[in-house]
């Protein structure tokens, strides 16, 4: 998903299809990587506590203003994920 569009998806994942807990925030460099067209992969993994469904939303971003929405006010538990 686009950078841009990231927090409307995460937002509509939560709301309209019941992924209500963040497991885990992580990312990959890919400056080592062959062929890669952006700098840093950045993904959300997602749980539904209700019918244990997995989901991982990706998406990337570079330098020299690598930046994201923050994902708190849909998930309390971002705040410690996001600092890293």
């Amino acid at each position: 998903v686009p950078a841009a569009r990231l927090f409307d998806l995460l937002q509509a994942l939560k709301s309209e299809h019941g992924f209500d807990m963040l497991a885990d925030i992580t990312a990959a460099d890919y400056l080592e990587y062959e062929g890669a067209t952006d700098r840093y992969g950045v993904m959300y993994c997602l749980l539904n506590t209700q019918t244990g469904e997995r989901l991982v939303a990706k998406t990337y971003v570079n330098d020299p203003d690598p930046a994201l929405p923050s994902a708190y006010p849909l998930w309390k538990g971002a705040d410690w994920m996001e600092r890293e």
